[in-house]
């Protein structure tokens, strides 16, 4: 019952984390690693409560927290370094050919 449980939260997290990064690549954010360690510290307290209840989902909190806690670790010196390459406007091509501004010389005769 509770494994069943654990799974499908587990889950649904995990859904929420793929289409947190897929609207975050679409829009171009930067991550944000301090709510990554915040949340690995609110998962890691579930998981040692839950312990104790059930062994599987208190395992499964506690390495969420673990891995939400390393990654706002690791990526804590990172923020606000990223660089977003945005692509130059291709010039237009236009139908017609345009005069030449250049003035022509003519050479003289001797």
């Amino acid at each position: 019952m509770w494994a069943i449980l654990a799974f499908l939260i587990g889950l649904v997290i995990v859904a929420l984390g793929i289409g947190m990064f897929l609207k975050m690549k679409r829009e171009k954010k930067e991550v944000d690693y301090k709510s990554l360690y915040t949340m690995g510290l609110v998962w890691i307290p579930f998981g040692v409560v839950f312990m104790p209840i059930d062994q599987m989902l208190g395992v499964v909190f506690l390495l969420m927290g673990i891995v939400y806690l390393t990654v706002g670790i690791a990526g804590k010196g990172t923020e606000g370094t990223r660089r977003v390459v945005t692509r130059r406007p291709a010039r237009r091509k236009t139908t017609s050919r345009r005069k030449s501004t250049r003035r022509k010389t003519t050479r003289r005769k001797k």
